[in-house]
């Protein structure tokens, strides 16, 4: 299947990462979806000038690299502007490559999701979206993966689950966060979570779903409540934990409720 952006052209990504061998392989593995490889650095420097040279699609770049690390190059490239407004959406993770979406229904298909901390600037005939960075590392580590979303990345996958990689450009081009599934069962499995004894504990149960990757459907079907109590449940989060939208959620989340094993 040709990989390709809504106005038919092929979707342009810029590789980053020191291991030689896996800028091969995933150069291999997205050419054979007809993906265009625009270029390939080996440390964070280099993805940061080439990122503004070509302005690819998508950045895919490995978090931890000598020099300027992953993180690091992509809080230059995302640092300042403003941020879109969305609390009714999800993040999502790579194995089900679906997610949110800034609406009202918290469907998720389509649209352009929250993103805390990503800039937009303004050209000629339109807004440019902020740099859609995929992050790629073998961590799975919840510091990471709260900045990761904090500076307005797109994604965090495991390298070593190839498989997820072309459904999750996919699903940042539709404008979704990506997740991968290994990653998040490890945090739920490997660490505690403490409750905010500031939210009721429907809430925390709906913030705990947000974190993991759900929408509003989900959270729904599975709390047993209706999509229009899911969205109220996720204003009330807003309002009293003083956050913007529901990315800002999942980083609190990450952030502040997850400790690591004991």
């Amino acid at each position: 299947m040709r990989e390709t952006k809504d106005n038919g052209a092929p979707l342009r990504v810029l590789l980053a990462d020191d291991d030689a061998l896996v800028t091969r392989a995933l150069k291999t593995i997205l050419e054979a979806s007809n993906i265009s490889v625009v270029g390939m650095a080996s440390n964070g420097t280099e993805a940061v000038a080439l990122y503004r040279e070509l302005q690819p699609d998508v950045l895919l770049m490995d978090i931890r690299m000598p020099g300027r690390s992953g993180l690091e190059a992509a809080r230059e490239l995302l640092r300042g502007g403003a941020t879109s407004d969305a609390t009714s959406g999800g993040v999502s993770d790579g194995g089900k490559a679906g997610g949110a979406r800034a609406s009202a229904d918290g469907s998720a298909s389509g649209g352009a999701a929250a993103s805390a901390g990503a800039g937009v600037g303004a050209v000629a005939g339109g807004v440019t979206p902020a740099p859609r960075i995929l992050l790629l590392t073998t961590f799975r580590d919840s510091e990471y993966l709260a900045e990761a979303l904090a500076l307005g990345c797109r994604g965090y996958l495991l390298k070593q689950n190839f498989a997820s990689i072309i459904p999750s450009l996919r699903a940042v081009m539709a404008g979704n966060f990506v997740f991968d599934e290994e990653v998040v069962q490890s945090l739920t499995t490997e660490t505690r979570v403490k409750t905010d004894p500031r939210l009721t504990e429907r809430e925390n149960e709906v913030l705990t779903r947000i974190a993991l990757g759900e929408n509003n459907r989900d959270i729904a079907a599975a709390l047993f409540l209706s999509e229009g109590t899911v969205r109220n449940h996720v204003s009330s989060m807003l309002d009293k934990l003083g956050l913007r939208d529901r990315t800002q959620l999942a980083v609190y989340y990450y952030r502040e409720l997850v400790e690591r094993g004991i």
